[in-house]
């Protein structure tokens, strides 16, 4: 199965820096693999994500990706925004993204050495930990995946697969990460 995301949803306040190099592309695809499998399992719960995994292209898998209006619990249309957002004609973002980038920052917050776990340092310039925009990335995924939740719980005719035990554990899953330690 195709990607969902690709190197080119690092951007802004997610940006991975020299990401056009092949290397680094290299490492993102490798995250993006492991990591983007790993969302959809949590986020959808394993049977809807088999189902997925089957019928990619199904209406109602385009509209988890794409996005769609819905009734919320307190009864008001409103929308599922999807797994792709289109910002402009060459830029989008995905919770996946976020999650991916979550991922892909705290493995590389040190590096592996022969003899222990290093960080990098650099001249004329100040370490800072990188807990602040790794929370704040997790918890705009966060919120993406709450709305997510409810636009298949609103629909339970269309995703007979989803079971209340999905929800829990997608709630467990991602829960609030707090952004201050």
């Amino acid at each position: 199965m195709a990607n969902i995301i690709s190197p080119s949803f690092f951007v802004a306040n997610i940006n991975i820096p020299n990401s056009g190099d092949a290397s680094i592309a290299s490492t993102i695809n490798w995250f993006i693999q492991k990591y983007e499998t790993r969302f959809l399992q949590n986020a959808l719960g394993y049977p809807l994500y088999k189902a997925y995994l089957a019928t990619p292209s199904a209406a109602r898998f385009q509209d988890i990706l794409n996005g769609k209006e819905y009734t919320d619990w307190n009864g008001r249309t409103t929308k599922w925004d999807g797994l792709v957002i289109n910002l402009s004609d060459t830029e989008k973002t995905s919770p996946i993204a976020n999650y991916v980038y979550y991922w892909y920052t705290r493995n590389n917050i040190t590096q592996s050495t022969g003899v222990a776990e290093v960080i990098a340092s650099s001249e004329n310039a100040t370490t800072v930990s990188p807990r602040k925009k790794m929370a704040s990335a997790w918890n705009e995924m966060r919120t993406q995946v709450m709305i997510l939740v409810e636009f298949i719980e609103q629909n339970p005719t269309v995703y007979p697969e989803w079971d209340p035990i999905d929800k829990f554990h997608a709630l467990k899953h991602f829960g609030f990460m707090n952004p201050i330690f």
